[in-house]
């Protein structure tokens, strides 16, 4: 009875992890909600992601031989396509150390900028995405660092992990850089109903636990430069 039993759970902890599997290969798509409720926003805020501005010095014209260099550029033949945007998660063993590394299709920087976007929009703010500050931004938000470590320890029946979320925030006043934050979270969790849900919930604790540091900051410097 007692390895029938033990069959029987065995079976079903293969199956979970066979299924996780399965969800990890499709889009994650992970639901923020507000947790910060500022009032009293206004005006528009750019929002971008290693997004700020272009120096001067970057916008010069390249040398002439700069300009032969570009014109024999190699150009592959076949059209590439653009990485997806992923996080590796580090698999570790019982003993702490790093047996394997996976890959799920999630991206912490695009859940901040999706956070932000919401805290600062029901704070009152316009908010508009952009891919790149403009150069001479009136009022800007650039999430100009984004360091995301997840980790996993795997047992028989049940799974955690840990997340370390580290980012820097610019904010751009009158196409001039007026002060920049750095934020640092740490997050743990288990599950037992399997990878993916572990991996988004670890997620957006961290992105959570970011935005109630960072979004009291932002309301308070715009404040001042308001006022």
């Amino acid at each position: 009875m007692n390895r029938l039993m033990t069959g029987v759970i065995l079976i079903a902890w293969c199956a979970g992890t066979i299924a996780g599997c399965a969800t990890t290969g499709r889009n994650a798509s992970l639901r923020y909600k507000q947790v910060v409720h500022a009032t009293g926003g206004s005006g528009v805020v750019f929002l971008s992601m290693n997004g700020s501005p272009w120096k001067d010095t970057q916008e010069k014209r390249p040398s002439r031989l700069m300009r032969r260099l570009e014109q024999v550029s190699f150009r592959p033949r076949k059209k590439t396509t653009i990485p997806p945007k992923i996080t590796v998660v580090n698999v570790k063993s019982g003993y702490g150390i790093t047996i394997a590394k996976r890959v799920i299709p999630v991206y912490s920087g695009d859940i901040l900028v999706d956070a932000l976007k919401q805290e600062l929009s029901a704070a009152g703010y316009t908010v508009l995405l952009v891919e790149k500050l403009p150069k001479n931004v009136g009022t800007g938000i650039d999430i100009s660092r984004v360091y995301a470590n997840l980790e996993q320890n795997s047992a028989l029946l049940t799974l955690d992990g840990r997340c370390h979320l580290d980012i820097k925030v610019d904010m751009w006043r009158n196409g001039a850089l007026h002060v920049s934050h750095e934020y640092a979270t740490t997050v743990s969790d288990y599950s037992i109903s399997g990878q993916p849900l572990l991996h988004e919930e670890l997620m957006l604790k961290a992105v959570r636990n970011m935005m109630r540091k960072a979004v009291p900051d932002i309301y308070r410097d715009f404040s001042k430069l308001q006022a």
